[in-house]
Parts: structure tokens; sequence; C-alpha cells
């Protein structure tokens, strides 16, 4: 299957991810693969939720006991992981 979405983490995110890959390698790996189906779907907000607040705008994944904060650029077809935490 093509690509649809590119996955990009900012640092905050990638530096989260090296860290949990030290301490939990196989739930960093689950994550990685969680983000990989994403860039094939043609809707991404069916599987996430929408966030609200001071996060509204961004949108939620769970993986595990993990959640990916992502936001959804749809002008250039990104999706942003900013946060990967417990």
């Amino acid at each position: 299957m093509n690509s649809i979405w590119t996955v990009i983490f900012a640092d905050t995110a990638r530096k989260q991810l090296v860290k949990l890959a030290k301490k939990n390698p196989q739930q960093a790996q689950c994550i990685i693969n969680y983000l990989k189906s994403l860039e094939t779907l043609e809707e991404l907000r069916d599987r996430g939720k929408g966030l609200v607040g001071d996060l509204s705008g961004m949108w939620r994944y769970r993986v595990g006991d993990y959640r990916i904060i992502c936001h959804i650029d749809n002008g250039e077809l990104l999706i942003t992981a900013l946060e990967i935490g417990h």
C-alpha cells in the first residue's frame, strides 16, 4: 500500500521514544508500527480521539498504555507526533 500521510517526530517525541526504546524496546516498536499503519489510512480521525481545552486541534492515539499526541496537517498530509507518554 502507498503512503498517504507522512509521520514526523517533533524533538520531544523523538527523545521520549528513544528513552522508551531503552527501557521497553517492544513497546517502542509497537508505537512505531502503529504510526506506520496510520500512514496508509485515508481518514486518520476515525482511529484517534480529538482533544479539547489547551490541546484543542490535537489528536490522541492510544497504543497499549501509551498515548501519542499528534497534530494532523491536511494541507501537507503530515502527522506530527508531538509527545509520547504513559
